[in-house]
């Protein structure tokens, strides 16, 4: 030690700044919440997703642009399994509807005004943005069994 330590005193130590994986792996356990005092979280994901093309293209700008995402062909989301999590969702939702479905959505929800205020579209945009999330999570894993298509039941 580096100075005394008085008996019956609690003692802490860190282990650093590590993911919950290397955690896991090094020293059996994880923790609930993962994060520095400074907010840090090596757990973070970030997802790059292109910004679509198509005739609903400036209204899902503007609706990324209010919420703070930085539009230039892409967007970039970061979650960590407490953080972000909704909002990732969102942006998901937003980046696979077809540009008649935002045009729908809107149309129905004129209150929205940024792209964290829409909630829900349609079972198809739900499955759809599951399935790219699914995507993203795969190209980031080495199992070639976690990488093969879902098969339908």
């Amino acid at each position: 030690a580096i100075k005394d330590i008085d008996a019956g005193n609690e003692i802490l130590i860190s282990y650093g700044p590590l993911s919950n994986d290397e955690l896991l792996m090094e020293y059996g356990f994880a923790l609930e919440v993962n994060e520095e005092q400074n907010g840090y979280c090596s757990d973070e994901v970030s997802f790059i997703f292109p910004l679509p093309r198509d005739s609903a293209a400036e209204l899902r700008a503007g609706l990324l642009g209010t919420a703070g995402y930085k539009c230039s062909g892409t967007v970039l989301v970061k979650a960590t399994y407490v953080r972000n999590v909704p909002e990732l969702f969102s942006v998901l939702r937003l980046m696979v509807a077809d540009g008649h479905e935002v045009l729908q959505t809107m149309k129905a929800n004129p209150d929205i005004r940024d792209v964290h205020a829409i909630k829900t579209m349609s079972l198809r945009n739900e499955c759809l943005a599951l399935y790219t999330l699914w995507r993203h999570a795969c190209a980031k894993c080495t199992s070639s069994e976690i990488l093969d298509e879902p098969s339908v039941v």
